[in-house]
């Protein structure tokens, strides 16, 4: 999950020097290879590349010969953009992939921003990366499919989910969010669900994430609003059919989980296009759509075009519809929003409770972030992606710091997800702000839907987001005698406030949409007019 642009003058940022995780040490061999080097060749053209969209390159370039050399530095783990570009291998030699783990080890100890999240719930991870290498050593020179080869980061997906975490290869390994209606409101705390196969798992005691809550549904027929409790859970689980609450057991009904062109129906029926892009259009007299499709560098170009057009003020509508389903994430733009709310709302929005791991590899990371999302962009480059870009670069030609220590930055925000409240008959500023989220809204979607819900007349609605923003801001890299894209998530996010998990159970709703129905044009505008009074 990336910042938007914005001040963040308000909000409560420190630098703490954190106690430094215990670092096994890291065999000589992982660094001396002779192999672990860059061509001239390939340096020279990502000088090239950058150089031909109109970046200014150091001499000295930006990826050096031995990218993975100690001391470690801005530019250590930085390889060619056409590292990131290249097919991602669909099996792994295990002696090369030995030779790898130290590097992640490496990036995992100093980097990684769930770390420390997982040691105190009693990951060991020294024991862990122990065994995974002399699991590989026990294969000697044999190849094995990526999946099997990944098993034991799997392993540590199921103790600590993270969405934003793991290699870049073939299926994704991460678990979006899937929600399911009680066919009653539960008497006591749930201990455990039961799947359509008859497999029970258990609820971890105390976390909020996996517990029912009460939501309301919308009649749009009627326009009457009734209670009705709802539970999320990470899609990994596999279909839930019963929730285990006060020692009964309840039947749960998943709600409705379509195809992606199926997904869109709606969005492309209100846009009367093909494509799915950012779009502004206004449904009936008084209700302004805007439609925010993932956050690419090419729909955040479409946005900055679309700006202008947009209206100057929104006294005019009584209801203004955020559409957000079906959004990947990306880069937010949160700054879209200071046309309307103020540059100071805006800020005051951005704030979040998060931490974030400072390194010497952080920057370096965070440009592997910036290469895996901008290898196909052409000159001439738009205003915000040159910046993003030349600032980027800045920070790989700035001094090291010697033996790159661990820094802590933190930031509390005064509200929190948790905070806020809905009452479906309570009166609410015009003009209402309709948030349409979905499990497929993830990462800087459920940044921008998190900032938005702060605003007192704002009512989220559809089901839980994907889940995809506990662990936030991913790095990337690539391991180099794999050749395997790995990324991970260099901070830690409490949206809520409360410690909860977020990961695979998303944003809460105030209004539950499980059906494509309900989330009809024509549903969303009756519900939009039904919440104003």
């Amino acid at each position: 999950m990336t910042r938007p642009l914005v001040a963040l003058a308000a909000t409560l940022l420190f630098a703490a020097c954190a106690a430094p995780p215990r670092r096994a040490a890291v065999s000589r061999a992982t660094f001396d290879d002779p192999a672990l080097r860059v061509e001239a060749s390939e340096r020279a053209q990502e000088t090239s590349w950058l150089t031909g969209l109109g970046l200014s390159v150091p001499a000295a370039g930006v990826v050096r010969e031995r990218p993975w050399d100690l001391p470690l530095g801005p530019r250590s783990f930085v390889v060619p953009t056409a590292w990131y570009r290249a097919t991602p291998p669909t099996r792994v030699n295990a002696r090369a992939l030995r030779g790898d783990l130290g590097l992640l080890r490496l990036v995992v100890e100093r980097a990684y921003g769930g770390y420390a999240p997982a040691a105190a719930r009693g990951w060991a991870w020294d024991a862990w990366f122990d065994r995974w290498d002399r699991s590989l050593a026990a294969q000697g020179e044999a190849e094995f499919p990526m999946r099997q080869a990944l098993a034991p980061w799997e392993e540590l997906m199921a103790f600590q989910l993270d969405n934003h975490s793991g290699a870049v290869v073939g299926e994704w390994s991460g678990s979006l969010s899937r929600s399911a209606m009680l066919a009653s409101e539960p008497t006591g705390s749930c201990t455990a669900t039961r799947g359509s196969d008859g497999r029970v798992v258990p609820l971890r005691d105390g976390d909020p994430a996996q517990q029912p809550r009460r939501a309301w549904r919308f009649d749009a027929e009627a326009r009457s609003f009734a209670a009705a409790w709802y539970v999320s859970f990470p899609s990994r689980r596999g279909a839930v059919s019963a929730l285990q609450c006060g020692g009964a057991w309840v039947d749960v009904t998943p709600a409705e989980e379509l195809p992606w062109a199926e997904r869109t129906a709606n969005v492309r029926a209100v846009l009367g296009a093909e494509r799915d892009v950012p779009a502004w259009r206004v449904l009936e007299a008084g209700v302004g759509y805007l439609r925010l499709p993932s956050f690419t560098k090419q729909n955040t170009d479409r946005l900055e075009a679309l700006a202008p057009s947009l209206p100057a003020s929104l006294d005019d509508l009584v209801a203004l519809v955020v559409d957000l389903r079906s959004n990947a994430g990306g880069d937010a733009p949160l700054w879209l929003f200071s046309r309307w709310l103020g540059d100071a709302t805006v800020t005051r929005l951005a704030e979040h409770s998060v931490e974030r791991r400072r390194s010497c590899l952080h920057d370096s990371l965070r440009w592997g972030y910036t290469q895996e999302t901008s290898r196909d962009v052409h000159a001439p480059l738009a205003r915000w992606v040159g910046r993003m870009l030349r600032g980027g670069l800045a920070t790989l030609f700035q001094p090291g710091t010697s033996g790159c220590p661990d820094t802590l930055e933190r930031e509390r925000a005064s509200e929190n997800y948790r905070d806020r409240r809905f009452d479906p008959l309570g009166s609410r500023a015009r003009p209402l702000m309709l948030l349409v989220v979905d499990a497929h809204c993830a990462s800087d979607c459920e940044y921008l839907a998190a900032s938005l819900a702060k605003l007192p007349n704002a009512v989220v609605v559809g089901t839980n987001s994907g889940g995809v923003g506990e662990f936030i801001q991913p790095g990337y890299f690539v391991l180099p005698r794999t050749r395997l894209p790995f990324r991970v998530a260099l901070g830690h996010s409490d949206i809520y406030g409360d410690g909860r998990s977020f990961d695979g159970y998303g944003l809460d709703v105030d209004v539950l949409l499980p059906t494509a129905a309900s989330q009809s044009p024509r549903a969303l505008v009756a519900l939009a007019r039904a919440l104003v009074h």
